[in-house]
């Protein structure tokens, strides 16, 4: 399996591949996929992505350049496919770019993304991949006006 594949499948949990047949028939194995060069994300894709497939656009946008170079503009070509060292500078910009979630401890989100997906991504599927703990609304500090009674 190819590097790239494996990248996906550390970030998104899955290879590139998955998703529906726009067309008519089956969808080919993961071999096949790749020779043929398809993913969810090329121009003209013959693929939809289904609801539980995380989208290509929750990663930092180097990272995602790097996926298009890789599976895109590399598929015929592999000297315009990133090198080991342009995915290491991506996905280390990417970390440093990660936010923690205000609402569950475990989730962890993109800032370019700018909102927390996973959060979104329960809510709709009624399934949290990353669960912890929910953090406490804040209670409202009020301050009282009074003046303390002395007996």
């Amino acid at each position: 399996m190819s590097a790239k594949v494996i990248i996906s499948q550390l970030l998104f949990g899955e290879t590139p591949f998955p998703g529906e047949c726009i067309g008519a028939g089956k969808i080919p194995e993961t071999n096949e996929l790749i020779r043929q060069g398809l993913w969810l994300y090329p121009p003209n894709s013959l693929f939809q992505p289904v609801e539980s497939t995380i989208p290509l656009e929750i990663v930092h946008p180097e990272v995602q350049r790097s996926f298009l170079r890789c599976f895109n503009d590399g598929y015929k070509n592999s000297n315009l496919r990133p090198t080991a060292g342009d995915w290491v500078k991506a996905l280390r910009l990417a970390v440093n770019e990660l936010t923690i979630c205000g609402k569950v401890d475990s989730h962890y989100y993109s800032r370019t993304y700018g909102k927390c997906y996973w959060c979104d991504r329960s809510t709709k599927l009624s399934a949290d991949i990353f669960p912890g703990f929910v953090r406490p609304k804040q209670a409202a500090v009020v301050e009282s006006t009074s003046q303390p009674k002395v007996f």
